[in-house]
């Protein structure tokens, strides 16, 4: 348990950090979904709510808590946490002592009533970007940025070098804390509140043993946009069970289809085997994959990072094969490759690498055939100032254009803070269309692009991750959440994991089937 990600029907968890005295661990819970009603009889829960708005309810009563509100759960009280912003909430809780099987569930609205904690089926292994405190050595200071805020874990043995420190200072005690003459303890671990009151507190008590302090500092600079960027944005309580399992399982199939496509073409281009550059699409392979189950019923003008938008709406496999081998036999006769995937037989149109010309080519493309068109562009390509003017000529047309934002935070290394301080959905709704900005969960993708159709012009901003390189087959690293790993987790929930598993193998195989068999016709 200490190394796994616990996934709940509400979202997931996992452990932070973890002393003799108490456990933190780091609580993602998904809009308008709650933890069930329950209680440790033995153990004191401190909460920290790092961002997003929950409501605590008890038997008779509730509080709400935003960002930085805390608050201490004594042994035997039962308590209920939900998230009720739109991005849903993180939260830490510091349990004391560390027994996480001291559990009793009185009401719950996934049918654990009653039941242990979850077992081994429920975990995974931590990702190695997931944040995790390290062992506080004395006068040290160890710093760790979560959702927006900064949080300090130290050991101090001397509590007064906090008094120069802001009151306002949110903090958990991890180890040590303060007791009377007598020794009867005042502040003990898993207490949460202000590091004024401490400090106040500290003046009449004394700290034998040092205290091991957490403290939260909320970072003002951080943008509220980039607070909201996570998996779980936008999501909708069970969504995915209302999708039937033949659709479930063709969008599957194809995303698998994308993304051992783009897996295989990168390790073919590490032979040197594909001589132009490559922009692969791994880590964003849904996207497509979840517009297209809804309708192909499109024009189609995507950008550079295209393969998977080919291979979603009808594309011949074999033909962007040889495109990337710079064959006449390619879909755009080897003249286009990685970059302008150009293939008018499934309506889709290669771009000319002039970052974002596609969306006024496209709205151009909707108002001379009246028929719909799909404009894909990145979240650096928006900022050119001849999307926006294309996109409110849409919306003032009334042309039937869907423009949809992979948002991968970056414009090749450079995040989206520090190069704008605005909202692409915002700016959208602006010019008069529907928008929304939402994660990259694909029953989520597929349901706006749905609900959309009959609504156009519209954006959908899909906050993503890149998992390789802008172009090529490099990596910097685990992208800040793997969603094939989500999907794969969610479609075990929906109790399809024996069908997805052989769709997965099935396809895997499949695909470097076909690039074998391509390679040797060189």
């Amino acid at each position: 348990m200490q190394n796994s990600v616990v996934y709940k029907p509400w979202g997931y968890e996992y452990l932070v950090f973890q002393n003799d005295s108490a456990a933190v661990w780091y609580l993602h819970i998904k809009c308008g979904e709650a933890t069930s009603l329950h209680c440790h009889p033995k153990k004191k829960t401190g909460l920290l709510l790092l961002s997003g708005e929950a409501v605590i309810s008890f038997l008779n009563d509730q509080h709400s808590l935003k960002a930085l509100g805390k608050m201490v759960i004594r042994p035997g009280l039962f308590h209920s946490t939900r998230a009720v912003s739109p991005e849903g909430i993180t939260l830490l809780e510091i349990e004391t002592p560390v027994d996480k099987a001291n559990l009793v569930r009185f009401e719950d609205g996934y049918g654990r009533k009653g039941k242990a904690y979850e077992g081994a089926d429920k975990m995974a292994p931590i990702p190695e970007n997931f944040v995790r405190f390290r062992k506080p050595e004395e006068g040290k200071v160890h710093q760790y940025n979560i959702e927006g805020s900064r949080l300090y874990v130290e050991k101090i043995s001397d509590l007064s070098v906090l008094e120069n420190r802001p009151e306002n200072e949110v903090i958990a005690v991890l180890d040590g804390g303060l007791v009377s003459e007598g020794g009867e303890t005042i502040v003990a671990p898993g207490d949460v509140g202000s590091l004024g009151s401490l400090v106040r507190v500290a003046k009449a008590f004394k700290a034998p043993e040092g205290i091991t302090l957490l403290t939260i500092q909320r970072d003002e600079k951080a943008p509220e946009k980039s607070r909201k960027r996570g998996p779980w944005l936008g999501t909708i309580s069970g969504l995915a069970e209302k999708f039937p399992r033949d659709k479930t399982l063709a969008l599957f199939r194809q995303l698998c289809v994308n993304r051992y496509f783009e897996l295989q073409t990168a390790e073919v281009y590490k032979t040197g085997v594909i001589k132009m550059p490559i922009y692969l699409s791994l880590g964003q392979e849904h996207i497509p994959a979840s517009i297209a189950s809804v309708t192909k019923d499109f024009l189609i003008f995507a950008q550079h990072r295209a393969h998977s938008y080919y291979l979603s709406f009808g594309g011949d496999i074999r033909k962007l094969i040889d495109e990337l081998l710079h064959r006449p036999t390619g879909c755009a006769e080897g003249m286009g490759g990685s970059a302008s995937i150009h293939a008018p037989s499934i309506g889709m149109f290669g771009h000319s690498g002039l970052m974002g010309d596609q969306i006024p080519i496209a709205v151009g493309a909707a108002l001379g055939s009246g028929k719909k068109v799909l404009a894909v562009m990145g979240d650096a390509s928006a900022e050119e100032d001849y999307v926006f003017g294309a996109m409110g000529y849409a919306a003032t047309k009334k042309l039937p254009v869907l423009f949809v934002c992979e948002d991968n935070n970056l414009s090749i290394l450079t995040p989206v803070e520090t190069r704008r301080n605005w909202n692409l959905p915002d700016v959208a709704k602006s010019l008069g269309m529907a928008a929304v900005d939402i994660s990259d969960d694909p029953w989520l993708i597929a349901h706006y692009a749905d609900a959309y159709l009959a609504n156009l012009p519209a954006f959908i901003n899909v906050r993503t991750c890149r998992q390789l390189w802008h172009a090529g087959a490099g990596s910097d690293g685990p992208p800040e959440w793997n969603r094939f790993e989500l999907i794969k987790s969610e479609l075990k929930k929906l109790g399809l994991e024996t069908e997805s598993e052989k769709i997965e193998n099935e396809t895997r195989s499949g695909v470097r089937k076909i690039w074998e068999e391509q390679l040797r016709k060189q």
